[in-house]
């Protein structure tokens, strides 16, 4: 039986992230005002048409520039293939890690073992996920390539049912059984 399934997790913004985009938009906006403002009065003569592209360029990468601070990451799970993509700007797709759930060597609540972990030396961590938000589950993964990594999820209840069918008894414990 194949065991396909996939989630979407949007990236939620911290208010330091929200305010940069605001002071961003305020710039270009002052630059495209004083760029037309100069074309308008011709303040510098016979080259004050050139300020009406370099006006539409500053609009066109700020709008690109904002765009691409949308985040969203997908895991999708097939055959206990546990894949984690980065979405940025919903057009231009980075993988971030990918791993065998056979893989594992711990799994838990992140919230339980938060100190524990933070104690830890890891060779690398992926934390794709909302830390604001409740509902965090850590994978310890040992990696021929990468060493021993630490994996922050934040699945649902479909990609936490695919895990279960794969993920070691030993390692799964209880965490998910009383799901």
């Amino acid at each position: 039986m194949d065991v396909f399934c996939e989630q979407l997790l949007k990236r939620k913004d911290r208010p330091v992230e929200k305010a940069m985009k605001v002071i961003i938009v305020a710039i270009a906006g002052v630059v495209v005002a004083l760029c037309l403002t100069i074309t308008v009065l011709r303040i510098f003569g016979a080259i004050s048409g050139l300020f009406v592209p370099l006006a539409f360029g500053v609009g066109i990468a700020t709008f690109f520039y904002i765009r691409s601070l949308y985040i969203e990451y997908e895991y999708s799970l097939t055959n206990g293939e546990f894949d984690i993509d980065k979405i940025i700007g919903r057009s231009k797709r980075k993988s971030m890690y990918s791993f065998k759930l056979r893989e594992v060597e711990e799994f838990g609540i992140y919230d339980n073992d938060k100190e524990r972990l933070a104690n830890r030396q890891f060779d690398f961590r992926v934390s794709p996920v909302n830390f604001m938000d409740k509902g965090l589950y850590y994978c310890i993964v040992r990696d021929n390539q990468h060493g021993v990594g630490l994996v922050i999820l934040q699945p649902n209840d479909k990609i936490k049912d695919g895990m279960k069918i794969f993920l070691p008894r030993q390692v799964q414990g209880d965490v998910l059984s009383r799901d």
